[in-house]
């Protein structure tokens, strides 16, 4: 059958939900096959009876019957009886499947579906249903239709006489008819394979069946494949059909890495992971041994896939998956080594399965092993990283006696390893578990709060103070959350959580449009305080950022020179070129930039001069011991030569003692904030502040105008 008209042969979908009708038709349209779609029993029989229909993809789960009742029912119809089915569902136990298979399945697609292999599964499905259908007509021909078949026909004898010879034409590996004669299998079949065909014969005769067997040459060149089928006729004698099977098995073999191993890395993929893990578990249970379970994730491989590009970022992962693979080889323990296996789960996430661990500490050794191998930088061509890894590590049965448990358990142990500053490993200890669920009510308050604008969450501000007459002149922005369950929650604790879970995005949009709103009202009583606002990274990256300030700024009447945006040095370095070009938008805004937490990143005036800032903030771990640590000192003097000779506002963060700021004065620090002068306050408090102070001025003012009159 041409390719042409395979395209033309028509699935029928049957699933409730939409968008997996829509996804599945779109990869079968795209294998050249056409697709009606169903959404329910009713709606698939009436298709039936109106379309000529090729192969039928039935979900398990229906709203008016179930998937088994409605695969017999089709069965039964006889438009249908030979038509093949495919099951689909999330379910993978044998009960199922045998289920599936009872009531008339060709064959069974487990959930999530893997998209990629989809159409080549379905066109095996029906080519081998072509195949099959091809067999029974031959069944009811006669033996010049027989002839046609592409196999290798052989009539024996009781006696293992060859009475008839007929070579495939296409398979040049058999003999010619002209050698073959009346030749006996003895002479014509090597010892090992004549031992399989006897037994075949000897099976035939007994069931009075026929018989399949496959077996393989060998060779240092090739290995061919071969598939029997054999079956006794009334006169004693028996057919075979011999039949070169070698591409199907290659074709099958593809197959098979497409839908269990990662085509990047080579590695098992997440559905071979499962699957090896439960069968590891079944033989650990049986012989009483220890499993150990290691999630391994990269750290900040996101960053470098957003910096060098993804051709690098694969380019890493597969030496990270080469280094991983001798990490597990060349562990110095005692154990059966084709059990213990590596996989990527995805992205940047890999699993490492070590059977019969023995002892807790060999896993150490590979985690160990682990983080030496990763040090050593990675060659990406224009320049090398350094890869990072956080490990967690759970043991059956200590930790969990299911796959999900250990999964589970070794998932919290690498969270706990980031937490700890990554590139280390941890264990999974019970109280993880506590911080997980802790972590996920966090989630939940926090999208609770967001969805409903909850009063909750609100901004203060911490003013910024001119160091030689300690007046306010600037204010920062902070987010602060009192929650009606949690209570007070620091941000140290929910912006991470927020980070991570893309809450980041309405949280900062929240203190945007907070922040600009109480500038408009600062201005409106004539207190001209520039406001500044963190921004975090995924933020900045949004490609509409510069225009939703825009509408902020005209939305709220303010002047733009009355905000700053504040960006960590790792922000502003992930992109370079993109950076600039979104600043310099910004800065046509007329909103000011400055750099946060300065001399924690990378510090370089090189990189810091391509930048259009107006502001850096020197990080409060520089200042804190400035009175007592001449390092410090030190570090904190060149990054003020740095910002003079950029002509930037320099702040100083975390000024906590009259040492410090007398230092600072003495170094012609612009502007100063910490909790020596003040804490952050309500808007209102610093309202209050801000009337005091105006008013001291005017009063300074009305003095000198006396005395000059």
């Amino acid at each position: 059958m041409t390719n042409d008209e395979i395209s033309r042969q028509t699935a029928l979908v049957v699933d409730d939900d939409r968008t997996m009708r829509a996804l599945m038709q779109k990869s079968l349209n795209s294998s050249g096959i056409d697709v009606l779609l169903a959404e329910n029993g009713e709606e698939a029989f009436d298709l039936i009876r109106s379309h000529p229909i090729d192969i039928v993809m039935l979900d398990v789960e229906l709203p008016d019957t179930n998937g088994f009742t409605l695969c017999r029912k089709i069965r039964q119809y006889p438009a249908t009886e030979a038509v093949p089915i495919i099951m689909v569902t999330a379910r993978e136990d044998s009960q199922a499947i045998d289920a599936a298979y009872q009531a008339g399945a060709t064959d069974y697609f487990a959930k999530p579906i893997n998209w990629a292999i989809l159409g080549k599964r379905v066109m095996l499905v029906l080519g081998s249903s072509r195949v099959s259908a091809d067999l029974r007509r031959s069944q009811s021909h006669n033996q010049a239709i027989l002839n046609a078949v592409p196999d290798t026909l052989i009539t024996l004898s009781s006696k293992e006489q060859i009475i008839e010879y007929r070579p495939a034409p296409e398979d040049r590996l058999m003999p010619d008819a002209e050698y073959v004669g009346r030749r006996s299998l003895t002479q014509l079949l090597p010892p090992r394979l004549l031992e399989k065909v006897r037994s075949a014969l000897s099976e035939a005769r007994a069931s009075g069946r026929s018989v399949q067997r496959e077996f393989d040459f060998s060779s240092p060149s090739r290995r061919v494949h071969y598939e029997l089928r054999l079956a006794a006729i009334e006169s004693g004698d028996y057919v075979a059909l011999l039949r070169n099977i070698t591409e199907r098995r290659q074709g099958e073999e593809k197959m098979r890495q497409l839908a269990y191993f990662d085509s990047l890395t080579k590695l098992p993929n997440r559905q071979y992971f499962h699957s090896h893990f439960a069968e590891l578990l079944r033989e650990a249970t049986l012989h009483h041994q220890r499993v150990a379970c290691m999630f391994v994730d990269l750290d900040n491989f996101k960053r470098i896939n957003d910096t060098l590009g993804h051709d690098a970022g694969d380019t890493l992962l597969k030496e990270v998956a080469n280094r991983l693979t001798g990490a597990v080889r060349t562990t110095p323990r005692d154990i059966d080594r084709g059990s213990d296996m590596l996989s990527r789960l995805g992205g940047d996430e890999f699993t490492i399965l070590l059977n019969d661990v023995g002892d807790q500490g060999n896993a150490h050794v590979v985690a160990n092993r682990i983080l030496d191998l990763l040090r050593k930088p990675i060659d990406l061509g224009e320049q090398c990283v350094v890869v990072t890894p956080s490990i967690g590590i759970s043991f059956y049965p200590e930790h969990g006696e299911s796959i999900d448990e250990l999964i589970k358990a070794a998932d919290s142990a690498m969270y706990k390893s980031k937490e700890l500053g990554r590139n280390n490993f941890q264990v999974f200890d019970p109280q993880m578990n506590s911080d997980s669920k802790q972590r996920l009510l966090v989630e939940n308050r926090l999208r609770d709060c967001l969805d409903k604008n909850s009063e909750s969450l609100f901004l203060v501000y911490q003013p910024q103070f001119n160091p030689n007459n300690r007046q306010v002149v600037a204010a920062e922005a902070l987010i602060r959350w009192i929650d009606d369950v949690l209570g007070f929650v620091s941000p140290a604790d929910f912006i991470p959580i927020a980070e991570e879970t893309g809450l980041i995005l309405p949280l900062g949009d929240f203190v945007l449009r907070q922040a600009i709103a109480q500038i408009s009202k600062w201005q409106a009583l004539d207190f001209d305080i520039p406001v500044s606002v963190n921004v975090s990274a995924v933020q900045f990256e949004q490609p509409d950022i510069v225009d939703r300030i825009r509408n902020l700024l005209f939305e709220y009447r303010v002047k733009p020179e009355l905000l700053t945006l504040e960006l960590t040095e790792r922000v502003i370095m992930t992109d370079v070129t993109k950076t600039v070009e979104k600043l310099m938008h910004l800065k046509q805004l007329g909103v000011s930039i400055s750099v946060d937490d300065f001399g924690t990143g990378y510090s370089s005036l090189a990189y810091l001069k391509r930048f259009p800032l107006d502001e850096l903030k020197i990080d409060r771990t520089f200042i804190a011991n400035i009175d007592s640590d001449e390092d410090d000192l030190s570090i904190v003097d060149a990054i003020m030569a740095i910002a003079k000779r950029l002509k930037l506002t320099i702040v100083a963060e975390g000024v906590e003692s009259e040492s410090q700021l007398k230092i600072l004065q003495s170094r012609d620090c612009d502007l100063i904030q910490g909790y020596l002068l003040s804490r952050p306050i309500p808007s209102a408090e610093l309202t209050d502040l801000l009337t005091r102070q105006f008013s001291r001025q005017l009063k300074v003012v009305s003095r000198q105008s006396r005395v000059l009159d």
